[in-house]
This record gives C-alpha cells, structure tokens and sequence, in this order.
C-alpha cells in the first residue's frame, strides 16, 4: 500500500499450525461442562443409534455423524497410469474434483 500499512510483512500474523485460541478456550470450556453435567454427546448418539423408539431417520443422522469419528473420511482421487516397453511406469494421483 502507499503509505506503508496492511499487506503481507514477513514475520507478521499467526504462524502456520499454531491453535486458535478462541476455539481452543471454547473447546476446553464445553468439555469441562460435559463433564460437570456427567453427559458425553457421542455416547448420547451412540445410545440413540440403537433405540429402536427413535425414528429411523434420526437414528441415521446420529449414526454418520458418530462415524465420522470411527474412521477416516477417504477422499476421491483420480489415478493415471501410463507407460510401455519403452518408456517407465508412471503414475499420478490427483484429487478429484478439487477436493
């Protein structure tokens, strides 16, 4: 800028993979009051899941979301191969879909 303020400066901002402090403090918070309260949400899902009083598709819902912290999410990737007699194998795996 012309009068010297705002823009990228070296050694300014938050450094790559430091922690928000405002998310953490409210992260450390909410556990504390599930604990005070003695009630853990994914154990509340996972309860849900196999009542069967609950309708099925909120049993569906509880059941992706508690997934989501069983396994991994597998992201889609495009795989190119190519070569011949001639000319070494190569392959090349791309994110599909700008994922």
């Amino acid at each position: 800028m012309a009068n010297g303020h705002g823009g990228k400066r070296p050694g300014a901002g938050r450094k790559a993979g430091s922690k928000d402090r405002k998310k953490t403090a409210f992260h450390e918070a909410l556990r504390a009051y599930c604990a005070l309260k003695q009630v853990d949400p994914h154990f509340f899902m996972v309860d849900m899941i196999g009542d069967p009083r609950i309708d099925v598709s909120l049993r569906f819902q509880a059941a992706k979301e508690v997934a989501q912290y069983l396994e991994a999410k597998h992201k889609a990737i495009d795989l190119e191969v190519s070569g011949n007699a001639d000319k070494p194998l190569t392959v090349v795996l791309r994110r599909a879909h700008g994922n």
